[in-house]
């Protein structure tokens, strides 16, 4: 099974001077990866908790209401949330398993991949930006 990462593993890895974007980039990879064996009430708890991992763009503009933030457009309040939207679906699948239940991951798959993708393309459109 796929390690998720950790706080103090994304903070390493920042303080190292690796990118932003691909340390958001692979958090999400890694968290997708370990969602294709998750089953249990544990392993959707520790999905919830790695979710919550906050990424190097939170270090520098949280302390700003994330103004200027490169991923202003899919976390921020008010705008598409959809960070939020794949946690919530996350919780959904950890309170149904509580109920006994277990529901399909290829919805969240999918959003995940679809949330990969953008992060993606909002780096691409960060490099152009600064070429």
């Amino acid at each position: 099974m796929t390690q998720l990462m950790t706080i103090s593993e994304m903070q390493i890895r920042y303080q190292r001077k690796e990118d932003p974007f691909d340390l958001t980039i692979e958090k999400w990879i890694r968290i997708r990866q370990f969602l294709n064996t998750a089953s249990t009430l544990g392993e959707f708890k520790e999905l919830l908790q790695a979710t919550n991992i906050a990424v190097p763009f939170c270090f520098e503009y949280q302390k700003n209401d994330c103004l200027g933030c490169p991923l202003e457009s899919i976390c921020s309040p008010g705008k598409e949330e959809k960070l939020f939207k794949i946690m919530s679906l996350i919780q959904i699948h950890h309170l149904a398993i509580l109920a006994g239940n277990m529901l399909p991951n290829g919805p969240l798959i999918s959003k995940i991949d679809g949330l990969i993708g953008e992060l993606k393309m909002l780096k691409e459109r960060s490099i152009e930006k600064y070429d």
